[in-house]
C-alpha cells in the first residue's frame, strides 16, 4: 500500500474532501475567529497543516427518476493523502463509476463529468474522476502545487470567477503570502471536442486577495484563455502569461492576439455570525452604452450578491443562504470554443452559463443524527431556439459572431425565454461505522416555456460518503 500511495500521488496528485456545504456549516462559531473562508480553501492545501497519512473509501451509488425515465450512477470513491517528507505532500481522489446519463449542458441531474471518460456503449458512460495534487512547500509563505483538480473562488454556492462543478483539469500553481495579502497564480490545461478528439487550450489566472481576518476580504481576479493552435499556426503556450507581475489585457494586445481576458472582484464582510458577500465579473463593458440603454451586445458582465448566516437553535446549528446571480448575454463566450470560458463543454464559472438571472436559497441542519438540506432555485434564462444555428447569448460554446440582431437589441433573457423553479429536500443519515450515508432527495420542478407550463418530479436515492461529493443543485 505504501508504494501504491506514492505512485498515485506522483501520477496526478488537494481535493476539497468535504462538500462546500459541510465546510460552511462548520467553519464559523462565536468563539472561533480563525476560520477558513472560501478564497483560502481555493488558495491553501488542506494537507499543509497535517502530518497524517489517511486513506478512505466508500460506495458511490445514485438512482434517479428524471425526464420520465430512470437513470443511475454506480461506482466507488477512494481518497488518500500522504506526506512524503517535511516539504512534500500530496493527495488523490478517484471516483470510478458507470452512468447512463449524458453530460447535458446546464442540467445538473447525474451529469457525467470527469477528465477520463469512455463510452462503453451509446447509453453507458464510464467515468474515472481522478483528481489529486502534489505540493512542495520550502518556505512558510511560498508553496507550489501541481496535479489534476477543480478550483473555486468565492463565498457563494456558485462562483462567477472559477467554479468547481465541472470536470477536473491539469494545473500548476503558486501561492505567496505577505502581510495581509494572498497572491495566487494558476495555469490550467482545458480542452474541447469529444473523447479521443480533444483540442487543448490554456487558462492562466491571477488572484490577489487582501484579508482582515474574519471581518473583511477583498480580491482582484484576472484570467485569460487562449487556444494552443488556431487556423493559422500552432501557438503552443504563450510564455508571456507566465509572468506573475503583469496584467493580461495589455499583454494580450502586445502580442496581437484575440485571447479572451476576464476581470473580476470578490469580497465579503462579516459581523458576528453573518456574512454578506459578492462578486463582479467583467468580460467587456462600455459605460456610455449602458447609460444610453442601447442594449449593446458586448456589455458582458456578471454580478453576484448573497447573504449567509449561522444560528444556534435548541438542538442544532442552522445554516442559511440567499444568493442572487446575474450574467448578461454572451459573457464568457468568444469567437470560437478555443477561447471561451469552458472546459469539455461545461462553463467554468456559473453552471447556467450566461443570459440568466437566478435566485438560490438553502438551509441545512441536523436532527437526531439525520442531516437535512433544503434548497430552492428560481431562474430565468434566454435559450437559443431549437434547430437554429444563431446564438442568443446563453450558450457560451456558440460564437458571438452568430448574433441575430447585429450590435444592438440584446437584453437579459433574449431568445427563447425559459423559467425554471426547483424545490428540493436532501435527507441523509449515517448507516455504518465508516460514516457511509444513505440519502434521498426529492425535487419538485416547474418549467415555463410560453405559452405552456410543464411540471416534473425528480427523486434521487443513493449511498455514499461526503468526501468528493458533487453538488447538482442547478
Amino acid at each position: 500500500m505504501k508504494y501504491f500511495n506514492v505512485i498515485l500521488i506522483l501520477y496526478c496528485t488537494n481535493l476539497l474532501s468535504q462538500s462546500i456545504l459541510e465546510q460552511e456549516k462548520n467553519w464559523i462559531s462565536s468563539s472561533n475567529k480563525n476560520h477558513t473562508s472560501y478564497y483560502s480553501i481555493f488558495l491553501k492545501n488542506n494537507l499543509t497543516d497535517s502530518l497524517a497519512n489517511n486513506f478512505d473509501f466508500s460506495p458511490d451509488v445514485h438512482f434517479a427518476y428524471q425526464d420520465k425515465k430512470f437513470a443511475f450512477l454506480s461506482g466507488i470513491k477512494v481518497f488518500g493523502e500522504k506526506r512524503l517528507n517535511k516539504n512534500l505532500s500530496g493527495s488523490y481522489f478517484l471516483a470510478s463509476s458507470v452512468t447512463n446519463s449524458t453530460n447535458t449542458k446546464y442540467i445538473g441531474d447525474l451529469q457525467g463529468k470527469s477528465f477520463f471518460s469512455h463510452n462503453i456503449s451509446p447509453n453507458l458512460l464510464l467515468l474515472n474522476d481522478l483528481r489529486g495534487r502534489i505540493e512542495y512547500k520550502k518556505y512558510e509563505n511560498l508553496f507550489f502545487q501541481s496535479g489534476i483538480d477543480n478550483h473555486f473562488i468565492g463565498e457563494g454556492d456558485r462562483s462567477l470567477l472559477i467554479g468547481n462543478h465541472g470536470a477536473a483539469s491539469p494545473f500548476v500553481s503558486m501561492q505567496a503570502k505577505f502581510w495581509k495579502f494572498d497572491y495566487f497564480s494558476i495555469h490550467q490545461v482545458w480542452r474541447e471536442g469529444t473523447a479521443g478528439h480533444y483540442t487543448p487550450k490554456i487558462n492562466s489566472t491571477h488572484y490577489l486577495n487582501f484579508n482582515l481576518g474574519s471581518t473583511f476580504s477583498f480580491g482582484i481576479f484576472e484570467t485569460v484563455v487562449h487556444g494552443v493552435r488556431d487556423t493559422i499556426y500552432n501557438r503552443g503556450f504563450e510564455v508571456e502569461y507566465l509572468n506573475p507581475l503583469i496584467f493580461y489585457r495589455p499583454q494580450e494586445y502586445s502580442i496581437g492576439s484575440s485571447d479572451n481576458v476576464l476581470l473580476g472582484l470578490n469580497g465579503f464582510i462579516t459581523w458576528k455570525r453573518n456574512r454578506l458577500y459578492g462578486q463582479i465579473i467583467l468580460d467587456d463593458i462600455n459605460i456610455q452604452e449602458i447609460r444610453n440603454k442601447s442594449k449593446w451586445w458586448a456589455n458582458k458582465y456578471g454580478i453576484q450578491a448573497g447573504y449567509k448566516g449561522w444560528f444556534s437553535l435548541k438542538n442544532t446549528e442552522l445554516f442559511i443562504r440567499s444568493e442572487i446571480n446575474l450574467v448578461t448575454p454572451y459573457s464568457y463566450s468568444a469567437k470560437d470554443i478555443h477561447a471561451n470560458y469552458s472546459n469539455q463543454g461545461v462553463v467554468v464559472a456559473h453552471p447556467l452559463g450566461a443570459n440568466f438571472i437566478e435566485w438560490f436559497n438553502e438551509a441545512a441542519f441536523n436532527l437526531n443524527k439525520t442531516e437535512f438540506h433544503i434548497w430552492s432555485q428560481f431562474y430565468m434564462k434566454g435559450n437559443d431556439y431549437e434547430n437554429n444555428p444563431l446564438s442568443y447569448g446563453g450558450d457560451i460554446d456558440k460564437s458571438y459572431i452568430l448574433r441575430p440582431y447585429g450590435d444592438y437589441g440584446y437584453s437579459l433573457g433574449v431568445g427563447e425565454k425559459f423559467y425554471r423553479f426547483q424545490f428540493a429536500t436532501n435527507i441523509s443519515r449515517i448507516v455504518s461505522k465508516n460514516s457511509w450515508k444513505v440519502f434521498a432527495e426529492p425535487r419538485l420542478i416547474l418549467i415555463t416555456r410560453k405559452p405552456k407550463i410543464e411540471q416534473d418530479f425528480f427523486i434521487l436515492l443513493g449511498l455514499h460518503k461526503d468526501f468528493g461529493t458533487v453538488k447538482r443543485n442547478y
